[in-house]
């Protein structure tokens, strides 16, 4: 049994630029349902580092006027069933985060009898799951995204003996697609996301050729500068997911390198891209557009409930726009890199950036004008 592919819509990216905003405006749409972030495609495969080079990469060396190299991208590797196993249940996110004794404790538990494994794990995390006889879920009976605790235990079981047994672990993503669909009812749109998702979009689009994809799209000069301040709160937490320590250079490299690689897949593929600078300049507009674009209700009133249940006052408890905290939500503010970078640094940033920033209508200072990868909106 295939999953239903074109009720799927896949929230890929780009880092630290709006994507859990954009999760929780759709999870609050009364005709949707929403899952918490979990990225099946990196939990089934593994990109291989490619060749060592300098970080002085195509980018910087423009910047510096040195002749253009060729960089052999990285592969990717279907990753062992064993592997995939602990990536989805310890690795990626489906259960949440578990301490690092609770981690280490749940990587001895056998696979052979599944439903001792499942209630083991259960067992360990303190989570609880519905009832096998739990009814269908409505869309219209969440605003939120739906977790762990959402979950039929025969569902995830099931789930569970379908990777354990599977002869192609290629088909994981689609029996994770097929796991969340039939716990809902069968007309219900389901969105996903995780963050990072556009160096492995012949992946997605492998497991999922026919569902909506979504782009949210940041200046990149400020998507770095919050890349940096998640990277210190995650160390300062000690999360099991701290991201790599670069500079602010580096990060602004890395969605460089994205922007380029969704600037690609653009041209072959309906990807739908907005900018997050956009949704915060006319959130009623752009949700109107992108609400008529996947069929759904697009009255004010629908969006002025959604708006009043997912603007950053509300998500933060209370915060105003421009208001730094200890949270996973920073400032909630867009051009904060003018304040930020020296002048040196701003031109070092244009220089670094400029065909990518350029490409998705971002300019030099700081203004954004229209860009035919957002005129389905515009």
């Amino acid at each position: 049994m295939h999953h239903d592919d074109q009720r799927l819509i896949h929230i890929m990216g780009m880092y630290k630029s709006g994507t859990s905003w954009l999760l929780h405006v759709l999870a609050a749409h009364p005709e949707l349902i929403a899952w918490r972030e979990f990225d099946i495609i990196r939990a089934t495969y593994a990109n291989e580092p490619g060749p060592i080079v300098s970080r002085a990469d195509g980018r910087l060396r423009r910047f510096f006027r040195l002749p253009p190299r060729t960089v052999p991208g990285q592969s990717v590797r279907l990753r062992e069933r064993e592997e995939i196993i602990r990536e989805l249940f310890l690795g990626r996110g489906l259960l949440p985060v578990m301490d690092e004794q609770s981690r280490q404790e749940a990587e001895r538990f056998s696979l052979d009898n599944v439903d001792q494994f499942l209630e083991r794990l259960m067992a360990l995390g303190q989570y609880q799951l519905q009832a096998d006889d739990a009814p269908l879920m409505k869309s219209e009976d969440f605003d939120n995204t739906l977790g762990v605790g959402n979950m039929r235990r025969s569902d995830l079981q099931s789930f569970i003996e379908a990777v354990r047994d599977m002869p192609d672990l290629a088909g994981t993503p689609g029996a994770y697609f097929r796991f969340l669909q039939n716990q809902s009812e069968p007309q219900a749109p389901v969105v996903l996301k995780a963050a990072d998702q556009i160096m492995c979009f012949r992946q997605l689009q492998s497991a999922s050729p026919d569902s909506t994809k979504i782009v949210v799209m940041r200046d990149g000069r400020d998507a770095a500068i919050s890349a940096l301040h998640y990277g210190r709160l995650m160390e300062k937490w000690d999360a099991p997911w701290k991201p790599k320590e670069l500079s602010y250079m580096d990060r602004l490299n890395a969605w460089s390198t994205r922007a380029a690689a969704l600037a690609h897949h653009c041209e072959k593929h309906d990807i739908l891209v907005l900018r997050y600078e956009d949704m915060k300049r006319d959130f009623h507009a752009l949700c109107r557009s992108l609400f008529g674009r996947l069929g759904l209700a697009h009255d004010d009133a629908t969006i002025d409930a959604i708006h009043a249940k997912t603007n950053f006052k509300t998500v933060t408890g209370g915060r105003k726009p421009g208001e730094a905290a200890e949270h996973i939500v920073r400032k909630g503010i867009t051009g904060e890199w003018k304040d930020t970078l020296a002048e040196r640094e701003q031109a070092v940033a244009w220089r670094l950036a400029q065909k990518e920033l350029s490409a998705f209508g971002y300019t030099q200072d700081g203004s954004y004008v229209p860009t035919h990868y957002c005129d389905w909106y515009q």
